[in-house]
């Protein structure tokens, strides 16, 4: 990565178009959860709900250089994920005009100097200085603040976004672990694929369906609910968590539908007779929470047949540590999640 030359613009990118916050005009625009929640919440969703997973930042310019400022804030360097996914940014861009679907990637940035210390990086040069629009991805795992695009042109705002909203609730997988690059997460991979707009509401090892949190996710309205939270649900408490949590989204907002998304078929599970009876006995839970939840009327789909073994693929590729996707298992949940949401949008 090149550090900045010192000619370039730098606009604030809080007066930019950002997407992604559920709950806009809080005391920091680059957070997932409202101020309010704090104290309510569990302390450790609180702490995750700092990181800026999903969000991102919008703008239109005549540029041939991309810059990024930031100062990270809320959590650290991750073992299993490089810091380009957890504390990086990724940059797309489509051409004026073009569909929805029409975003191509242009370059990642991350941190070059001790996490503690200011950052600042090109994300690339020598562009050609066509007109375009942009969409720039926060950090997965990490906060950020005091975030500055540089230029070497004058931009602006895009315009709104009045494409449908799809709403993700879920685990450290939801969260975007272990991505390389902020884009690559796979509810951001199924919005551009879809042309959608997305949320992001994973919380890394939290995806357990707290009733302070589901209180939260009511307030929301999206075009359609992901719920996927399995991996840190399992025994006893797995069914009640999840039948209350759908019961709480389907009966505040019932013409909101709601995909339930299985356990993956972890990657090492073929070698491993414990994990393979997890995954088996937390998708019967899961058959049986939301059976329970359409009896109560609550319009929840629950994708059937080879849908867990598709979520990772079944090469043994498609992950980290049997558990958390690579770039190639997030692809393929994706696409394999994505063809159930272009479904519940009527697509």
């Amino acid at each position: 990565m090149e550090e900045t030359t010192p000619d370039l613009t730098w606009t604030d990118a809080a007066t930019l178009r950002i997407e992604g916050q559920a709950w806009p005009d809080e005391s920091q625009p680059w957070t997932r959860l409202p101020d309010r929640a704090e104290g309510s919440v569990p302390d450790r969703v609180w702490d995750l709900s700092r990181a800026s997973a999903g969000i991102r930042v919008r703008f239109v310019g005549a540029i041939t250089v991309a810059a990024v400022r930031w100062r990270l804030t809320a959590g650290g360097p991750l073992s299993h994920m490089p810091d380009s996914g957890s504390s990086g940014f990724d940059l797309y861009a489509r051409e004026l005009g073009a569909p929805a679907t029409a975003w191509r990637h242009v370059r990642a940035a991350w941190p070059a100097r001790d996490h503690d210390q200011p950052q600042e990086q090109v994300i690339l040069e020598g562009m050609d200085g066509t007109e375009r629009e942009y969409c720039l991805y926060l950090p997965l795992y990490r906060g950020a603040t005091d975030i500055q695009i540089g230029t070497d042109g004058t931009i602006s705002a895009a315009a709104a976004d009045t494409s449908p909203v799809v709403a993700f609730y879920g685990t450290s997988i939801v969260h975007g672990g272990c991505a390389n690059r902020p884009g690559m997460a796979y509810p951001a991979q199924i919005a551009r694929k879809l042309g959608i707009n997305h949320i992001n509401l994973g919380f890394s090892g939290n995806g357990k369906c707290q009733p302070p949190v589901v209180d939260l996710l009511t307030e929301l309205t999206p075009d359609v609910w992901v719920v996927d939270p399995l991996p840190n649900l399992s025994g006893e408490e797995l069914e009640p968590a999840v039948h209350d949590a759908l019961v709480a989204i389907g009966k505040a907002h019932p013409d909101i539908p709601i995909l339930a998304v299985p356990s993956p078929d972890y990657a090492n599970s073929w070698i491993s007779a414990s994990r393979s009876e997890r995954v088996k006995s937390s998708n019967e839970s899961l058959v049986r929470a939301v059976t329970r939840a359409q009896q109560a009327g609550v319009q929840v789909t629950l994708p059937g047949g080879d849908f867990s073994q598709r979520l990772f693929g079944t090469d043994g590729e498609g992950t980290v540590d049997g558990t958390h996707p690579t770039d190639l298992g997030f692809l393929r949940m994706a696409e394999t999640i994505g063809a159930e949401v272009a479904k519940l949008l009527g697509r």
